[in-house]
């Protein structure tokens, strides 16, 4: 009975959720989206413009076709992540 009880917790639940030791890395290897060369206010952004980095915090790659367009109400230097609030 050990023996099954054992396989059963070696199994685990079938859910994936990171370990608290995952946490702190998970924040900083986060790829996010960042301006690729220095940004004045007023750039309507292209793709090109636009970056994908392990920065941390930020915009997620999957916004990147949404960000293409949009202008910037502030400027933001080049490597840094684009906040959302910075996008009209």
């Amino acid at each position: 009975v050990d023996s099954i009880r054992a396989a059963e917790s070696a199994i685990g639940n079938g859910q994936k959720v990171p370990a608290a030791s995952e946490t702190d890395t998970a924040r900083v290897a986060r790829k996010v989206l960042v301006a690729e060369r220095d940004l004045a206010a007023g750039t309507r952004l292209t793709a090109e413009m636009v970056a994908i980095k392990r920065a941390g915090l930020g915009l997620p790659p999957s916004m990147r076709d949404a960000l293409v367009g949009k202008t910037l109400s502030i400027g933001v230097p080049a490597g840094m992540p684009i906040p959302e609030e910075a996008v009209s």
